[in-house]
């Protein structure tokens, strides 16, 4: 598309590189010799090592004034060495690949980290945002806010989703837009109705340019042309209308000029071949000179059919036909039964036998042929020629079609937006400078679609509510409960808040912030060597090594990856370190329930848990969050929602009694539950006594009758101990 920047970073491979690429998703990188033997974590992109004098720094300060053909590049900024090896190394690249055609690029610039909401790998991944963890497009954040039409659209929406802004004016720009589109819905329809005949313009120009174009690029740049137009035309309708500031930039940019348009409609056909080679892509009537030799050529084949029926009347033979192949040309071919009949006229000269048929030529045939190869001949070239006047007229206007091409992609997003939020009910959100989040029944974008369309019901939706006095959230409660979409939803509501979306809640106002960092389930890295708790500690290290007080930070059971008392200390460790040192909007769910004791030492903190209904032992998720702490993790119960063997819950139910009876998961469990598997026989004596208590009914029982079940217990007891 000609987008030309550079970005300079620490060379630290492992991670810098990894974030960087993840955010830009290019195909190829070409890398200095030198670095050949580096670990360089790249992927599966595609890596070309080239010479190291193609990245040395004054060779390609020099090779970028060339591309541009200026005396300084000062007008692009300040480059340092790093910057300008790069640049350089690339624009050297496609020389050397594109065989002298010199591409169209956009003027280079620094990327402006500062201008951007920082998202590193794990976070990208955690939050599936383009893909999920299994590395498919469907169930990720972009294919369910994509709503757009067009190829430049789509590549918009993804790089706003990649790079999301950090000042409140230009994310305020784009979403007063989206709000002009709502209010006059009727805008929409008419709009997209169009954009889904607009073309890819700059790719068809990037072809054209590099010579690999043909006719329909051509066309695709007309047609791309005329969408414009009448895009522009309903545009100005409403001009009496408040327009967002932005839509009148989409105008101005919109202003194409008439001329180009009109001269490929009178120009090109209406039945395009793909290459120039085939032939016949210019209208009848667009160039007279073109029609004359037309003319010429379609009357040499005319006079061709006219020599067949000749020939026939001359032989009487009425199968006789005139062909043509690249390698006779044009010929004369009969049976072979009619030979004896072709063969007592002079004028058939004989050319080839086949078991099935005999070609001839004539003398008049073979001039009507070179007429028709010289008529041909110069038919191409001089159609060729047109073709190349037509393509340096379109690269002429490149930079205006460039510029509409990418006004018709932020309309497209912006229409993708407004439908997003008229189909799924999402809320224009408030963006302030300050230290919140405050969300009013936000939704997950992805599970709340996912809901409807598998189970055709509503995603349970819920609140959160950070500031610069509570802003970090302890969250408990029992697996699937929803924790972890809880966690997640925020985190997304938050980033397409800052890309310049609506977001799926009833109100939400978003403080800005720099970066965002999730910590959310687990895997390993075994390549790496890497084990699950490994990368645990890598990914959270990173969290508190870079996150500030503007960061938003989620992290999801912490410490479940190694012994219990490990785990608990380091938790307790990083929720302590989260509100005295980093002090960042943060969202920490957790089983240690024993870390709910930290409020009355975190003054910041606030304790929540995800709801549920416990009915005979059984449990209901109810996915609500709410202010205070679960009762405990209920892990057993979701282990019976899971089929997990009978006697497996009932031996764990066992356990866990003693060990909450003990406090002390590791060393106390009483010694009867260990000794279980090697004497039975006493538990079940244990059972009969509890089975004789449950038919007491004490309203009914007399004193004396008390006393006796209580001897009668106790003798149950005895005799159970002597058994032991």
């Amino acid at each position: 598309t000609g987008e030309f920047f550079v970005e300079s970073f620490n060379l630290e491979f492992s991670k810098n590189t990894e974030n960087i690429l993840e955010r830009i998703n290019p195909k190829e990188i070409i890398i200095p010799e030198r670095l050949r033997d580096h670990s360089l974590e790249l992927g599966k992109i595609c890596i070309s090592f080239q010479a190291d004098v193609l990245f040395d720094p004054k060779i390609c300060h020099e090779r970028i004034k060339d591309f541009y053909k200026l005396k300084s590049i000062e007008s692009f900024g300040n480059f340092e060495n790093v910057s300008l090896s790069a640049s350089g190394a690339l624009i050297g690249y496609i020389n050397l690949t594109q065989i002298g055609q010199k591409p169209l690029l956009h003027n280079l610039k620094k990327w402006n980290k500062k201008q951007s909401l920082e998202i590193d790998t794990a976070t990208r991944r955690s939050l599936e945002l383009m893909k999920t963890q299994n590395g498919e497009t469907k169930g990720s954040l972009f294919n369910s806010i994509n709503k757009t039409l067009t190829s430049g659209g789509r590549r918009l929406l993804a790089q706003r989703l990649n790079a999301p802004l950090i000042s409140t004016n230009k994310i305020q720009k784009r979403l007063n837009t989206i709000q002009f589109m709502i209010e006059n819905s009727e805008l929409i329809d008419k709009l997209r109705e169009i954009l889904r005949t607009v073309s890819d313009m700059p790719r068809a120009l990037a072809r054209l340019q590099l010579s690999r174009g043909g006719p329909r690029d051509l066309a695709s740049i007309m047609e791309g042309m005329f969408s414009i137009f009448r895009i522009k035309d309903i545009l100005d309708s409403y001009k009496d209308k408040k327009l967002s500031k932005e839509i009148k930039e989409l105008c101005f940019d919109l202003n194409l000029k008439r001329q180009l348009a009109t001269t490929l409609k009178k120009a090109l056909s209406d039945d395009l071949p793909i290459m120039t080679r085939d032939g016949n892509f210019i209208r009848n009537g667009f160039s007279q000179e073109l029609d004359q030799i037309r003319s010429y050529r379609d009357q040499s084949k005319n006079h061709i059919v006219s020599l067949q029926k000749e020939y026939i009347e001359i032989t009487g033979i009425q199968s006789l036909k005139i062909k043509h192949n690249n390698v006779l040309g044009y010929h004369i071919e009969i049976r072979t039964i009619h030979e004896k009949k072709i063969k007592e006229i002079n004028q058939f000269i004989h050319r080839q036998t086949t078991a099935q048929a005999s070609r001839y030529t004539t003398i008049e045939l073979s001039e009507l042929q070179k007429q028709l190869i010289s008529s041909n001949e110069k038919f191409l070239v001089l159609e060729n020629q047109i073709f190349e006047e037509l393509k340096f007229k379109c690269l002429e206007r490149y930079a205006d079609l460039t510029k509409s091409s990418m006004a018709i992609s932020k309309l497209d997003v912006s229409l993708s937006n407004a439908v997003l939020a008229l189909q799924w009910n999402y809320c224009c959100p408030i963006i302030t400078n300050n230290k919140e989040i405050e969300i009013i029944k936000g939704r997950h974008p992805v599970v709340e679609q996912s809901v409807f369309e598998r189970f055709d019901s509503k995603f349970i939706s819920n609140d959160s509510s950070l500031n610069k006095h509570k802003f970090l959230w302890l969250i408990t409660g029992p697996n699937m409960a929803g924790k972890s979409t809880f966690l997640r939803q925020n985190a997304l509501i938050c980033i397409l808040a800052q890309m310049g979306s609506f977001v799926p809640a009833e109100m939400a106002k978003i403080g800005i912030a720099d970066r965002i960092f999730s910590r959310v389930g687990s895997g390993d890295d075994l390549s790496k060597g890497e084990s699950t708790f490994m990368v645990e500690m890598v990914e959270t290290a990173t969290i508190l090594n870079q996150a500030t007080d503007k960061s938003i930070v989620i992290l999801d059971e912490i410490g479940r990856g190694t012994s219990t008392w490990d785990g608990f200390s380091l938790a307790w460790a990083i929720v302590e370190n989260l509100h005295n040192i980093v002090k960042s909007r943060t969202f920490f769910a957790t089983h240690f329930h024993e870390l709910t004791d930290l409020e009355s030492k975190l003054s910041n903190m606030s304790l929540y848990n995800v709801e549920i209904e416990e009915i005979n032992d059984e449990i209901i998720f109810l996915h609500k969050v709410k202010k205070g702490i679960a009762k405990k993790s209920y892990g057993v119960q979701v282990a019976k929602l899971a089929g997990i063997p009978k006697e497996v819950l009932s031996r764990a139910n066992e356990i866990l009694l003693g060990i909450e009876k003990k406090n002390n998961p590791i060393n106390n469990v009483d010694e009867r539950l260990i000794r279980h598997e090697k004497n039975k026989q006493p538990i079940e004596k244990h059972s009969l006594i509890i089975e004789e208590i449950k038919k007491i009914e004490p309203d009914k029982t007399s004193p004396i009758k008390a006393l006796e079940i209580l001897y009668m217990l106790k003798s149950m007891m005895v005799k159970n101990n002597k058994a032991k």
